[in-house]
């Protein structure tokens, strides 16, 4: 440790959303007078900086925050923003965390490594970081280190294709919409968000495109309209996600994710195929849906495998399907997805001491890591976390080998913790939680549903954990209920 080290309460390695989530939970507590905040980039916002650039929100914008720093945006509330106001939105959240507390900015910084020792007595943690910028390496000194990497979303590349007669392209490439490719048709390799929301950008600015998607074995939406309802709909309409989620995790076990898939999707879903096998929580509209729908040339249920040039013949070809011809110049764009993609080592969400918390998917506590680095930064201020029976499950090797049972199980997981941390903090800790879906509805409507779920708390939490335990068992997947380190 160096002469020119920085002392603090606590550092968060990490300025997404979910490192800004934790950053405001922590600093409603004493404990939390001055704070470190490193990131690789030059800004917070995480992904949000580097993702490319017609991404909107999935939910309305007023439920994506910090703690409960409002919007300063003049948009109505169902607004889906757009990347510049998220970006600006986290900017706007990082200054009410500086008026918490005293907040030392290390961005453009890499996070190196950590040790926890005892000095003087005292346990802390010892972090380097170095400079991305060419400046000095720089270390810090803290009592609390939270390492909120989320899920570490880097950009897409271009698939790698035999053919040389296409031109293939992710979304982050401005040739995608390119006015001298206006009429070049487009081919979207991936079902899920991004692939819906380049298909939706298209076709809104070159009507009449032709544009094709291959879906793999398809995935399934939240029907953006059931759940997020509008006007008098808000009151009597629709369905909360507490309540869509009740609904679903009661009956799913653990086995039934076949039967669950063609529910959910009659229910609350909208899917391009007919038997949709992936749900990754995305969330698409009726008008989205039906303009996608609408709009395609094709949709193909299958796998894309490669692009192929024979001769004069130009084809693509998929896993199952034959092959089918490709116009030369057409594009493919890789929208294969971004989250669980890479293999991380397994890490436990809190170290052995308590001193180093992780907000990451290798010991997950909620699918949204923004709501992982909320309740993890009041559990640190409330000096609770290593005894709050939390359900830690590896949803990144889930996601990666068992997709077909993820969303399922992952919905199941996000109930279950949720109901424990419920149990475990002051009532306003949850009602000054600004990401909660259900404050799409009036107070009324809200306060029943969480009378319903009080009710049945006991209930949800023994199915929930019969559930959770037997997935974790049959598909080998590391997960339990964790008390102070060990399994219970």
């Amino acid at each position: 440790m160096n002469a020119a080290a920085v002392e603090c309460d606590l550092c968060v390695v990490g300025a997404g959303i979910a490192g800004l989530n934790v950053a405001h939970a922590a600093t409603n507590y004493d404990h939390a007078k001055s704070v470190v905040i490193v990131d690789r980039i030059a800004n917070p916002g995480g992904m949000w900086n580097n993702i490319y650039d017609f991404v909107r929100l999935h939910q309305p914008h007023p439920l994506f925050t910090a703690g409960d720093v409002p919007w300063n945006l003049n948009q109505p509330p169902a607004y889906l923003a757009s990347k510049k106001e998220v970006v600006a939105h986290t900017q706007h959240c990082l200054n009410a965390i500086r008026k918490r507390a005293a907040v030392h900015e290390y961005f453009e910084h890499d996070f190196q490594s950590l040790e926890e020792q005892t000095v003087d007595g005292q346990e802390v943690v010892d972090v380097a970081l170095q400079s991305l910028n060419g400046g000095a390496s720089v270390s810090i000194r803290a009592r609390q280190v939270i390492k909120a990497f989320g899920y570490d979303i880097k950009p897409l590349p271009a698939l790698n294709v035999s053919s040389t007669r296409i031109i293939s392209v992710s979304p982050h490439d401005t040739a995608l919409f390119d006015s001298q490719h206006a009429n070049s048709p487009v081919y979207i390799v991936g079902g899920g968000k991004t692939a819906m929301d380049t298909a939706c950008t298209l076709l809104k600015q070159f009507p009449g495109r032709p544009v094709t998607l291959i879906i793999g074995h398809g995935t399934m939406f939240i029907n953006r309209d059931r759940v997020f309802p509008r006007g008098l709909s808000r009151w009597f309409g629709g369905s909360t996600l507490a309540e869509s989620f009740m609904d679903v995790t009661m009956r799913y076990n653990g086995d039934n994710e076949d039967e669950m898939l063609k529910y959910f999707n009659r229910q609350y879903g909208l899917s391009l195929g007919d038997a949709p096998q992936n749900f990754f929580f995305g969330a698409l509209s009726e008008q989205e849906f039906a303009l996608v729908k609408g709009g395609a040339r094709q949709v193909v249920v299958d796998y894309f495998k490669d692009v192929v040039d024979s001769g004069e013949r130009t084809e693509i070809h998929f896993n199952n399907l034959p092959p089918q011809p490709i116009e030369p110049g057409a594009m493919i764009v890789n929208c294969s997805g971004y989250t669980m993609r890479e293999v991380h080592p397994y890490e436990p969400y809190v170290s052995p001491s308590g001193k180093v918390i992780a907000v990451q998917n290798t010991s997950s506590i909620h699918f949204l890591t923004t709501f992982a680095g909320y309740y993890f930064g009041h559990l640190w201020g409330l000096g609770n976390i290593r005894e709050v029976p939390l359900y830690a499950m590896n949803l990144e090797e889930l996601a990666q080998r068992h997709r077909k049972v993820f969303g399922f199980a992952a919905m199941s997981h996000m109930m279950y913790n949720t109901l424990v941390v419920l149990g475990s903090v002051p009532i306003d800790v949850m009602a000054n939680c600004g990401l909660d879906f259900e404050r799409w509805y009036p107070l009324p409507r809200r306060l029943w549903v969480f009378s319903q779920l009080k009710r049945r708390r006991e209930e949800l939490l023994s199915h929930l954990r019969v559930t959770l335990d037997r997935v974790c068992n049959k598909y080998g997947i590391e997960g339990g209920v964790m008390v102070d380190n060990s399994v219970v």
